[in-house]
């Protein structure tokens, strides 16, 4: 959708508000401009992204449940 269709859309909104006896109030919001290129490394908040190959020892769902300790039903440690 370009600025001129969203701008019709509104406009067609704001007409069916006033057919039906409801206010509307008018907001302008300018957007902040990014002082940071966004070369993909930060987020919107300026966090560092984290890369799948930067992730820091991956585990599998195999070795995540290895390193689990094994129970019983109750939860008792097996021996």
């Amino acid at each position: 959708m370009d600025k001129n269709e969203a701008e019709e859309q509104q406009q067609f909104f704001i007409n069916g508000a006033d057919n039906f006896g409801f206010s509307v109030k008018y907001i302008n919001y300018e957007s902040k401009k990014s002082s940071q290129a966004t070369n993909g490394s930060v987020d919107y908040w300026g966090n560092p992204v984290k890369k799948e190959q930067q992730q820091s020892n991956p585990k599998t769902p195999a070795a995540v449940e290895a390193e689990k300790p094994k129970v019983d039903f109750w939860g008792n440690p097996v021996k």
